[in-house]
């Protein structure tokens, strides 16, 4: 008993010396003891292997964040805790901030000084022309041109024209009568009625009614197109006359600079901020009252439907989602790394030595426990056999 005794102390001290040189010098012995503070850089490099390529390796971190759902899910909370409500709520109240803090006099100020330079650098002729072609091009140009030339039929019509055709007339014949044979055959020709001033005129009257009439009902006649082209072209050649520039320009600033545009804009932003915020005994609820509220709560509801509904953009966002989460995923894979380093480096020798003791600790002492055994079991064996061989 005593040599089984001897035997397992021996081995017991051993199976001690061992596990105590792991953590410190046992005995003071300061031949390859110590191990765990003198391999402190390998231990930490040793725990950060062993998390991200055991626990979380970049595949399985790719496999979770392909595992998706997250459309799905975040459309199930929502309808489930009626969230929708919520993202009103807070869009409206992020948009009463923002409303709250404008200052009216400042943001007038600002867009008149926009607006006096926009109309300061914009040439008032060119746009005037513009417009002029555009109407004239419109459905309601062509109805304003049929107007014109109705009215031009009914003023010949009345006769209007009957009086300059004959006072043409007279004037062209008159000087065509200059010399006396001239003016004797001119006096026949009236005299038996051959040239008659009257119905000229009057043929010339019906001639253009008909003119006329053929212009306003068909719309491709060839007259009409070339009464619009000419239009055009005038209407083209005004940006070139200067004095005419000259003058819209005057005008331009003759009338904006007598608009009190900053106190009105003042006025109009002031209003626009007073009819998009609630009325505050409304602030704690969400009701559909006024503009901004209607205009939220119609567009969080149509976003909501258009997510659950556009298989498209549901995919789409569900794969960026995805490629996000992966990406956060492997940053914090690397942050991990970092803040196990940071953790284990700030802590002390004996810290570090009790925080991996505590984690093995009756491991440890099984370890001095099966070196008693094992040192028991040899000497038990070494006695039988001397004895067996004595």
């Amino acid at each position: 008993m005593l040599f089984c005794a001897e035997a397992a102390l021996i081995g017991g001290i051993a199976d001690w010396f061992a596990v105590t040189a792991l953590f410190k010098k046992p005995l003071g012995f300061p031949y390859h003891t110590e191990i765990i503070p003198r391999k402190r850089e390998q231990v930490i490099e040793g725990c950060i292997k062993l998390v991200q390529k055991e626990f979380f390796t970049k595949k399985q971190m790719l496999l979770w964040s392909k595992e998706g759902g997250f459309i799905d899910y975040i459309l199930a909370y929502v309808e489930k805790n009626n969230f929708q409500k919520e993202i009103s709520r807070r869009i409206l109240d992020y948009f009463e901030q923002l409303l709250s803090s404008l200052n009216a006099e400042a943001l007038a100020m600002q867009l008149d000084m926009l607006i006096h330079e926009k109309v300061q650098n914009t040439k008032l002729l060119p746009q005037v022309k513009d417009m002029m072609i555009d109407f004239i091009n419109s459905e309601k140009g062509s109805t304003q041109i049929d107007i014109l030339l109705k009215r031009a039929i009914q003023k010949v019509e009345e006769g209007a024209i009957n009086d300059k055709v004959k006072a043409y007339l007279e004037e062209y014949l008159e000087e065509k009568s200059q010399g006396l044979l001239s003016m004797m055959m001119m006096f026949v020709a009236k005299q038996s009625n051959v040239l008659n001033v009257d119905e000229i005129a009057q043929t010339v009257q019906a001639q253009l009614i008909y003119t006329l009439t053929e212009m306003r009902e068909n719309h491709n006649h060839q007259m009409r197109r070339a009464l619009i082209d000419e239009l055009k072209n005038s209407l083209h050649r005004l940006p070139d006359n200067i004095e005419l520039c000259q003058s819209f320009e005057s005008l331009k600033m003759s009338v904006f600079s007598g608009l009190q545009t900053k106190q009105l804009l003042k006025e109009l932003i002031e209003s626009i901020i007073i009819s998009l915020k609630r009325p505050e005994s409304e602030e704690n609820a969400l009701v559909r009252q006024g503009p901004l509220v209607e205009i939220i709560t119609t567009n969080v509801e149509n976003a909501l439907y258009t997510l659950k509904n556009d298989i498209v953009l549901k995919r789409n966002l569900e794969s960026y989602l995805q490629d996000v989460v992966g990406r956060a995923l492997l940053e914090g894979r690397n942050m991990m790394a970092v803040i196990i380093r940071d953790v284990l480096e700030g802590l002390t020798k004996e810290e570090l030595n009790r925080l991996i003791y505590e984690k093995v600790e009756e491991d440890l002492i099984w370890i001095r426990m099966n070196g008693c055994i094992v040192g028991a079991s040899i000497g038990c064996i070494i006695f039988i056999g001397l004895h067996l061989v004595g």
